[in-house]
């Protein structure tokens, strides 16, 4: 079973530390509603720290707040085998977090801006709740963009996404990719793509 999460990236402002204590206080007022979410560990590597909570009843059932220097990115995800939870989790993470709005996300991503290809996960990590027809031509043009470490970002985002409308653009991309790398990027993002279909 494949457990999807929704993310929120978190707008600037607050200090890391702050948003960790938020999240904290947010968790111990579910404990104090009867929730059974504690806190189980913070993870770290290659650029990327990550703080965990879970439900204590249901594993599977967690939030996760990380910070991606590569992305350039502080976000909030939960995740849940049942929609229901984790749409749930994720309405009261939107209310308690000061979060970048996907208009935002979209219009800082168009057009791309090799400096800084974390803005294409950036965009995906703040897509949630339907379909962009925006976003989703920012992706496809960022497929086929010269720079490779733009190309590489897109890759990721559309792994991210995992959305059936993207794998024209894969294939198109699969076609197209010149680098040995990110050609097999491409085709675990694609393949993990068909296992959902």
């Amino acid at each position: 079973m494949q457990i999807e999460s929704l993310s929120l990236v978190i707008a600037d402002g607050p200090s890391d530390q702050a948003v960790v204590d938020t999240i904290a206080r947010l968790v111990g007022r579910w404990r104090a509603e009867g929730l059974a979410f504690a806190y189980r560990e913070r993870i770290e590597g290659d650029g990327v720290t990550t703080f965990v909570w879970e439900d204590t009843r249901v594993p599977e059932t967690e939030l996760r707040l990380t910070f991606d220097t590569y992305a350039g990115a502080r976000y909030v995800s939960a995740a849940s085998p049942s929609g229901t939870v984790r749409d749930a989790l994720f309405d009261r993470l939107a209310d308690a977090v000061a979060a970048v709005s996907p208009d935002h996300l979209i219009a800082s991503a168009d057009p791309p801006d090799p400096r800084d290809p974390g803005e294409i996960l950036r965009l995906a990590l703040g897509m949630n709740r339907g379909y962009s027809p925006h976003a989703h031509a920012i992706l496809r043009k960022t497929l086929a963009h010269p720079d490779v470490e733009v190309r590489a970002a897109a890759i990721e985002a559309a792994g991210l996404l995992q959305l059936p409308m993207l794998a024209d653009d894969l294939d198109a991309a699969m076609g197209q990719e010149a680098d040995p790398g990110l050609a097999r990027m491409l085709a675990g993002v694609r393949a993990n793509l068909s296992n959902q279909e």
